[in-house]
């Protein structure tokens, strides 16, 4: 039978919840009968004691872990050949929405209009030839769309694209009319701050990123795809915003999502690569485009989701829901070890109707 390494991980999100993957995986590991052990990444020794395992798992979250875990998850994958999660497909745009969106728009993923810029002068000069509104949003930083607001005008966004290619920001906080608040300071002060602050705050500058702006959307749809499973719920606006993450006001059932969109994100996270992958999917005259990909998120909410289709079976709706930490090492263990997959499953089969 296989063992398995995880990393430790244990973190507070929406406020005060705790989260842990690699609690539950134990747990789940050992009713399966696989041995699946906690191993501490940041370890000298990491190397020569991640050799004695099969595989390797660290769900792994903000900008401190990242910066490890991007070197370590690729080192061993391709250096050892021992499959981690998540994959190196998933670790390089991680955190970073322009290079997901790019990795989208390669792989024939229907997505809303994005406009990257990385020189002032081409920067400036979209804001005089562009119909507003538009989508601003900083590539990387805060959840729960703080890092993402709605430009009305060209002198709002002149002022945007004069931050982001002077002093930057570390995140957007206010904007109200053309009156915008944010977070500025001198290059001096900029720097001086940034050497005496955590790392895990980080000023962002040199870039200015627009999207376009679909109207008639009351909220979004998250699909959330474990392997072959779609979870799916739908997220509606905030009060008086465009931008349904943290809104908290949820609906979870299957019906008013539909076979048919959990088919189009199971479809498109096989298509960048991503059988674990968050999908945040508006609609442009009734067809679904992708806003936002995303590997972490708040396993609460998917646990809350009253089943999901499986597409190890078709695309059928199975009405039951373990928890996205087991489903995630099982699928895990599936796409990994089919043959050891095989011996667990023998007894039990959601294709048949057992």
């Amino acid at each position: 039978m296989i063992r398995i390494a995880v990393h430790p991980d244990h973190h507070t999100v929406m406020g005060n919840l705790h989260q842990s993957f690699s609690d539950h995986w134990m747990e789940v590991g050992n009713r399966m009968g696989i041995r699946v052990e906690p191993v501490n990444a940041y370890e000298h020794d990491f190397f020569k004691t991640i050799k004695q395992y099969d595989a390797f798992l660290w769900r792994y979250a903000g900008r401190d872990e990242k910066e490890w875990a991007s070197r370590l998850l690729p080192s061993v994958s391709q250096g050892l050949g021992i499959p981690v999660f998540p994959s190196t497909e998933t670790i390089w745009h991680s955190g970073d929405k322009i290079s997901g969106q790019m990795l989208l728009k390669t792989a024939g993923v229907p997505t809303p209009i994005d406009w990257w810029f990385f020189q002032y002068s081409d920067a400036r000069k979209f804001c005089e030839e562009a119909e507003f509104p538009v989508v601003f949003k900083l590539r990387s930083g805060a959840g729960k769309s703080e890092n993402v607001t709605l430009i009305r005008d060209k002198a709002t966004c002149k002022k945007f694209v004069d931050i982001m290619f002077t002093c930057g920001m570390e995140s957007i906080w206010e904007v109200s009319g053309s009156k915008i608040k944010t977070k500025t300071r001198s290059l001096v002060n900029s720097f001086k701050e940034t050497m005496g602050r955590s790392r895990s705050r980080q000023i962002q500058k040199g870039y200015a990123y627009f999207q376009e702006f679909l109207p008639g959307n009351s909220g979004d749809v998250r699909l959330q795809i474990i392997g072959s499973k779609v979870f799916a719920f739908r997220r509606q606006n905030r009060t008086n915003d465009f931008r349904a993450s943290g809104s908290g006001n949820i609906d979870y059932e299957p019906e008013e999502i539909g076979a048919d969109l959990a088919t189009f994100g199971w479809r498109a996270s096989r298509a960048i690569g991503m059988p674990f992958c968050s999908l945040d999917v508006i609609f442009d005259g009734g067809e679904p485009k992708v806003i936002e990909i995303n590997y972490s998120y708040v396993a609460e909410a998917v646990r809350r989701c009253p089943g999901y289709w499986d597409f190890s079976c078709d695309g059928e709706w199975v009405a039951e829901n373990i928890g996205p930490e087991a489903y995630t090492l099982e699928e895990f263990i599936r796409l990994n070890f089919p043959r050891v997959w095989d011996q667990l499953v023998t007894a039990h089969n959601h294709c048949n109707g057992s």
